[in-house]
C-alpha cells in the first residue's frame, strides 16, 4: 500500500506578482481613481457655487418684489397728486375761459375758489410745489422703474450662473460615472487570458481620455459674469425705452455690450429699440426698416441667441428678419423653432403663412393664413389692425418681389380683407361674384381723404372694404394703413350707381408722398388708385387735446404750451406765427347757442384789438376742423393778420381759434395748417 510520501502532488499555477501587466494595471487604477477624486472636488465645487448663485437669485427676486411694490407705491402717489392737480387747475381755467370769454354770471368767483383750493393742497406734498404735468408723470414711473429692472437683471444673471454651475457639477458627476465604467472593465481584463484583454483595456483608455479632454473642456469653459455696469446700462435702457427715447436706449444697450460682450440681454434689448425707433407709430407690430437697421438686428439676435437662450420673441423676431432679407427657408425654420416654443401669439402663425406663400407652398399657405386671422380675432381691435395691416404689407412686399405669384398673393390678400371686414361687420355673407367697378378717384383735402367710384353689381348687404397704403417714395415699399381703412355693408346704395365717401381723416400728421386706396367687394379687388400728397410745411408733429377733444399739427420747431385744460398756444421761433385754441365745457342746456358764439367772438375780438383793427365785412360763417362758426379777420399796419374763430357744438363744447401770421409770407403755411385741424365729437 502506497503512502503519502509516494504520492505525487502537482501545486497551482500562480502568476508572478511582479508583472508588466500587473503593474500597469496599478498604475492605470491609480491615475483613474486620482482623476475621480478631482472630478469629485470639482463637481463638489460646483455645486456649492451653484447653491450659492441660487440663493443670489432668491435674495434678488425677493428684492425686485419689494422695489417694484415701492416704485409703484411711489408712482400712484404722484399719479393721485398730478390727477388732484390736474383737476382743480382745469376747473379753474374752464371758469376763467367761461368768465372771460362767455362773461357768465359767477365763473369768476368760482375761478377764485379753485385757485384757493389748488394752493391748499400745495402744503401737503412737496411734489405738487412744482408744475405738475402728464410729461412728468410718465417720467416719474419711468424713473421708478430703474431699481427694480435692475434687480431683476440681478436675478437673472444669478440664475443664470447658478444653472451653468448645476451644468458643470452634472458633467462632473457624469465623468465619475464613465471612470467606474472604465475601473469595471479594468477589472474584468484581469478575469481573462491576455490575447482578449485588449478588447477592455482600449475600450477603458478611450472612456478615460473622452472623459479627460471633456473634464478640461467644462472646467476651462467659464461661467458668464455680468459685470455691475453692464446691469446698469440695459436698466437705464429700459427706462429710456419706456420713454421713447429709442436713439438713447440703443447707446446705452451698446454700452452694455462693451462691459460684457456675451450679455444675450443688451443684445435683445438693442434689437427691441432700434425697431422701436425704426417704427415710431407701432404699438404690437413692425414692419418698417431700413436695409442697415436690418442688418444690424438680425446680428443683434443671432448674438442673443448664441449666448442666451433660444426663447420665443428672439426665435419670432430673428425669423421676421429674415423675410426681409429673402431667406425663406431660415424664416421657416425659426418660425417652427418658436411656434414650438409657444403657439399661441398670432404673429409666428402669420410668418409661417408668408415663408410658405414666399416659396410658392399656396395651399400650406392658405391654410396657414386662415389659421393665423382665427389667432387675429382673439387680440383686441388695435392689435388685431395691425396684424391684418402687416399681413397684407408683407403680402405687397412679396407681391413687388415676386410678380409671377400675382394671382395666389392677390387672393391671400383678399381672404385677409373680407375676414377683417367680417370682424368690423360681422353676419350673412353675400355673394359679389360679378361686382365691378370704374372711375375710382382719390383726393387728399387736409386731413380728410375722399373717395369715389361708379359700380356695377355691388349685392345690398355684402361687405365693401377701403384698403388704404402709404409710401414715401415709389422706391419704397407700399405700407398698408389701418389706422384709415374702412368696413361697411353695402346697405344705402343701389346695387349699380355712384359711390362717394367723405373721409377717413388722417389723425397722425399727413405725411408727403403717395396714397393708394383698393376697393374690395368681399374678397375681390374692384379697383385701385393712387395720388401724391405734395411736400408741404416739412415735418410736421401731432398735438391731440383730450379734454377738447381734437387734433392739428404744426412744425416740430414751434413751440407748445399747454394747460392741459383744452388750451394750447403754438408759437413759431420767431414768434411771428402764433396759434391758440380753447376749448371750453358749457353747462347744459344751450339755450341762446347763438348768442353765446357771438359773446365768445366779441372777447376775442377784444384781446385782438390791441394789435390789429377789424377788417371789412365783419363776421361770416366758417367751417374749420369738420365744425361750423363764425369768424372775423383783423389787420395790422405793418402787415399782419389775425383771425378769430368761435363755434358751440351740439355736445356742448366752446371751440375758439385765434391765429396771427405775416399776410405776405406766412399766408400759404397758415391756410395749410387750418386744414389739418380736426374737432373730434
Amino acid at each position: 500500500m502506497p503512502s503519502h510520501r509516494d504520492q505525487d502532488l502537482n501545486a497551482p499555477d500562480v502568476d508572478p506578482v511582479d508583472t508588466p501587466f500587473k503593474r500597469r494595471l496599478a498604475l492605470s487604477v491609480a491615475l483613474i481613481a486620482l482623476l475621480g477624486s478631482v472630478l469629485g472636488y470639482a463637481a463638489s465645487y460646483a455645486g456649492t457655487r451653484e447653491d450659492e448663485a441660487a440663493r443670489e437669485a432668491q435674495k434678488y427676486a425677493v428684492l425686485a418684489m419689494s422695489e417694484q411694490s415701492a416704485a409703484l407705491a411711489q408712482f400712484y402717489d404722484y399719479l393721485g397728486e398730478f390727477t388732484t392737480t390736474t383737476v382743480f387747475k382745469q376747473r379753474k381755467e374752464i371758469a376763467d375761459a367761461r368768465a372771460n370769454l362767455l362773461a357768465i354770471p359767477g365763473e369768476s368767483a368760482s375761478a377764485d375758489h379753485w385757485k384757493q383750493a389748488s394752493s391748499r393742497l400745495v402744503e401737503l406734498s412737496p411734489t405738487l410745489q412744482e408744475e405738475a404735468s402728464s410729461e412728468k408723470a410718465a417720467l416719474a414711473w419711468a424713473e421708478s422703474t430703474v431699481k427694480p429692472t435692475l434687480a431683476r437683471l440681478h436675478q437673472l444673471a444669478s440664475r443664470q450662473a447658478a444653472t451653468d454651475w448645476g451644468d458643470k457639477a452634472s458633467a462632473y458627476v457624469g465623468g465619475i460615472t464613465l471612470l467606474a465604467v472604465t475601473l469595471a472593465l479594468l477589472g474584468l481584463s484581469t478575469t481573462i487570458t491576455a490575447r482578449t484583454r485588449p478588447f477592455f483595456w482600449w475600450p477603458a483608455a478611450v472612456v478615460t481620455a473622452t472623459t479627460l479632454a471633456g473634464f478640461l473642456l467644462v472646467t476651462l469653459k467659464p461661467v458668464p459674469n455680468i459685470p455691475e455696469g453692464a446691469m446698469k446700462a440695459v436698466a437705464q435702457g429700459d427706462r429710456l425705452l419706456l420713454m421713447g427715447e429709442h436713439r438713447k436706449a440703443m447707446d446705452s444697450y451698446t454700452l452694455a455690450v462693451r462691459e460684457s460682450n456675451e450679455y444675450a440681454l443688451a443684445y435683445e434689448r438693442r434689437a427691441e429699440a432700434r425697431a422701436a425707433a425704426e417704427n415710431p407709430g407701432a404699438q404690437f407690430v413692425t414692419n418698417v426698416m431700413s436695409p442697415q437697421a436690418r442688418r444690424e438686428n438680425i446680428a443683434d439676435l443671432d448674438h442673443a441667441l448664441r449666448f442666451g437662450e433660444k426663447t420665443f420673441a428672439n426665435l419670432a423676431n430673428q425669423g421676421a428678419n429674415y423675410f426681409h432679407v429673402r431667406n425663406y427657408k431660415k424664416m421657416e425654420e425659426l418660425t417652427r423653432q418658436a411656434l414650438r416654443l409657444n403657439d399661441g401669439p398670432p404673429i409666428p402663425h402669420l410668418n409661417l403663412a408668408l415663408s410658405l406663400a414666399a416659396q410658392g407652398r399656396t395651399e400650406e399657405a392658405e391654410k396657414e393664413f386662415r389659421r393665423s386671422v382665427t389667432f387675429f380675432d382673439t387680440r383686441s381691435s388695435l392689435e388685431r389692425g395691425e396684424l391684418y395691416a402687416s399681413a397684407r404689407t408683407q403680402l405687397e412686399i412679396l407681391l413687388h418681389r415676386q410678380p409671377e405669384r400675382r394671382d395666389s398673393i392677390l387672393r391671400h390678400q383678399g381672404m385677409l380683407v373680407e375676414s377683417e371686414a367680417s370682424t368690423h361687420r360681422p353676419g350673412t355673407r353675400i355673394p359679389a361674384d360679378s361686382a365691378s367697378a370704374q372711375r375710382l378717384q382719390l383726393e387728399l383735402k387736409g386731413s380728410e381723404i375722399q373717395v369715389s367710384m361708379a359700380y356695377q353689381n355691388i349685392p345690398k348687404n355684402s361687405l365693401v372694404s377701403r384698403i388704404f397704403y402709404f409710401r414715401q417714395d415709389p422706391a419704397a415699399d407700399w405700407l398698408q394703413r389701418h389706422d384709415l381703412s374702412t368696413f361697411e355693408r353695402f346697405s344705402e346704395l343701389p346695387p349699380s350707381g355712384e359711390a362717394y365717401w367723405s373721409g377717413p381723416v388722417e389723425l397722425q400728421c399727413p405725411s408727403a408722398g403717395d396714397y393708394r386706396v383698393d376697393v374690395y367687394a368681399n374678397n375681390r379687388l374692384l379697383a385701385s388708385k393712387q395720388t401724391t400728397r405734395q411736400p408741404g410745411s416739412g415735418d410736421l408733429r401731432l398735438h391731440y387735446d383730450p379734454l377738447g377733444r381734437y387734433t392739428l399739427c404744426h412744425p416740430s420747431a414751434w413751440k407748445t404750451s399747454t394747460n392741459d385744460a383744452g388750451h394750447v398756444t403754438i408759437e413759431s421761433p420767431d414768434g411771428e406765427q402764433v396759434l391758440r385754441i380753447r376749448a371750453v365745457p358749457i353747462p347744459l342746456p344751450l339755450e341762446g347757442r347763438g348768442q353765446l358764439s357771438e359773446t365768445a367772438l366779441e372777447s376775442l375780438a377784444e384781446e385782438i384789438k390791441a394789435k390789429f383793427a377789424p377788417t371789412a365785412g365783419g363776421a361770416q360763417q366758417a367751417t374749420l376742423g369738420g365744425e361750423v362758426g363764425t369768424l372775423r379777420r383783423f389787420s395790422s399796419k405793418d402787415g399782419r393778420t389775425a383771425i378769430a374763430w368761435a363755434s358751440i357744438q351740439d355736445e356742448g363744447m366752446l371751440r375758439t381759434l385765434v391765429v396771427e401770421y405775416r399776410d405776405a409770407q406766412d399766408a400759404q403755411l397758415i391756410g395749410e395748417l387750418l386744414t389739418r385741424i380736426k374737432f373730434h365729437a
